[in-house]
């Protein structure tokens, strides 16, 4: 643009000429960067959308691996892991349903807990 001053017929209007060229070259670098900004979030969000995928798929095969040591557990350690951590009940009502003492169901909780880890520590240290 500066290279086209010679064609300016009337002095008085170097001004708002200049102004003008000032104001193009910047919006174009506004949209320039505006468009690189665009091209980051993007890239931002793909890789996001990757790891989340990668997570879900991650927590996937946790899940099965812990319900099939689940299945490897007596039914009564299996029913109080059901009734504790997927129907939400305290262990003074799973007392009650199961009719046992809370200290039957602690223990029950407790020894299936500590049966899961082994069997999942276990399954570690064949991978």
């Amino acid at each position: 643009m500066i290279d086209k001053i010679d064609k300016l017929e009337n002095p008085e209007s170097f001004g708002y000429w200049a102004s003008r060229i000032v104001y193009s070259k910047s919006m174009d670098a506004l949209r320039a960067n505006q468009r690189k900004n665009n091209f980051v979030e993007i890239y931002k969000k793909e890789k996001q959308n990757e790891q989340i995928e990668a997570s879900e798929t991650n927590n996937e095969q946790i899940k099965k691996e812990l319900l099939k040591a689940i299945k490897k557990l007596s039914p009564n350690q299996q029913n109080i892991l059901q009734l504790f951590y997927v129907e939400d009940y305290s262990l003074k009502e799973i007392s009650e349903i199961l009719k046992i003492s809370v200290g039957t169901a602690k223990s029950r909780l407790f020894h299936a807990r500590e049966k899961l880890k082994q069997t999942i520590k276990y399954k570690d240290y064949e991978n």
